[in-house]
């Protein structure tokens, strides 16, 4: 199997990745109700890699559809 997203909620599992189930929501339990808490946590080795990748290619994608944006304005 590929890429597992469980439904109604926003964790992502590997197959093949293990992960410290208790270390995790450790961490999500001291991070809750902090007002500097990141609005999304990235709990994996390879998470902030993958997420800043995927940022990247999303920020590159809506630099190509800026002409036809900002064409809506003028």
């Amino acid at each position: 199997m590929g890429l597992l997203e469980q439904p109604g909620t926003h964790v992502i599992s590997l197959p093949g990745l293990e992960a410290d189930p208790v270390r995790a929501a450790r961490t999500v339990a001291n991070l809750a109700g902090r007002d500097d808490a990141p609005a999304r946590l990235l709990l994996d080795r390879d998470a902030v890699q993958y997420a800043g990748a995927a940022a990247q290619a999303l920020a590159e994608s809506d630099e190509k559809g800026r002409p036809v944006s900002e064409s809506v304005w003028d």
